[in-house]
């Protein structure tokens, strides 16, 4: 609640310093929509929506939803926007102009002023798998820890330190620095392979610098640089890459 008022106070202070023109004009990029949480207004992926601004019961507040495989970022901030760089729901209020002659007259005039939220696309789940045909499932890379599947899942089947198909079990065919199939041998000749969920190929998790289609992706590495570093323990690795 007290967050909730502090965001009402300071779009409330934008509103009626910024928002007086008599329309809005909601500017809404592909990866998502922006509603209401009266139900007035939803204006969707493509679309450009205008509402007129004309009197002192103007009270709405705006919420970003993201489609799926979208996260919502913030408004954009830019010329005449509102609520620019926040990223929480936007109240705008026309309350509290009465009597104010300068705010009235903006009211009553023709100026627009524009609300634009910005979504990003969501990086796709990379997934993990060895052996010499990638038959053997070797857990999620960037999956939140608390995924079963995720590599960060210390009591999972593919986080555990001494679990069989887990990267970071180093007597194990796949965290050892001497074995064919791990990603930290820097002479390995089939590491693993890494693959999104619609199965687009991101390269292989090897420290074989010289390994053709190696991952160009920077923190993966990383990763493996300092895996076959002996100056740095696996465990340690772990807790750098899930920390």
């Amino acid at each position: 609640m007290k967050t909730s008022s502090m965001v009402r106070l300071v779009f409330g202070v934008v509103a009626a310093l910024f928002l007086a023109g008599c329309k809005i004009e909601i500017y809404v990029p592909d990866g998502g929509a922006v509603v209401t949480t009266s139900g007035d207004v939803r204006c969707e992926a493509g679309q450009i929506c205008r509402l007129d601004v004309n009197d002192l019961f103007f009270d709405q507040v705006f919420t970003a939803l993201p489609a799926e495989g979208f996260t919502f970022v913030g408004w954009r901030t830019r010329d005449r926007g509102l609520c620019g760089g926040s990223v929480e729901a936007c109240h705008l209020t026309t309350a509290g102009m009465e009597g104010n002659a300068s705010l009235m007259a903006v009211l009553e005039s023709d100026e627009v002023f524009y609300l634009e939220p910005v979504f990003e696309a969501t990086a796709p789940f990379l997934l993990l798998y060895g052996g010499d045909e990638q038959q053997f499932y070797l857990g999620c890379l960037n999956c939140p820890g608390t995924f079963l599947d995720s590599v960060c899942n210390a009591n999972g089947n593919h986080g555990a330190a001494l679990a069989h198909y887990s990267i970071w079990n180093a007597a194990g065919d796949f965290g050892s620095l001497v074995t064919n199939y791990s990603p930290w041998n820097i002479f390995a000749t089939a590491a693993p392979v890494i693959r999104d969920t619609d199965g687009q190929f991101y390269g292989y998790l090897t420290a074989n610098v010289a390994q053709p289609g190696r991952t160009t992706l920077p923190l993966l590495v990383q990763l493996t640089n300092y895996a076959a570093d002996p100056q740095y323990s696996l465990p340690a690795v772990r807790d750098w890459f899930c920390n």
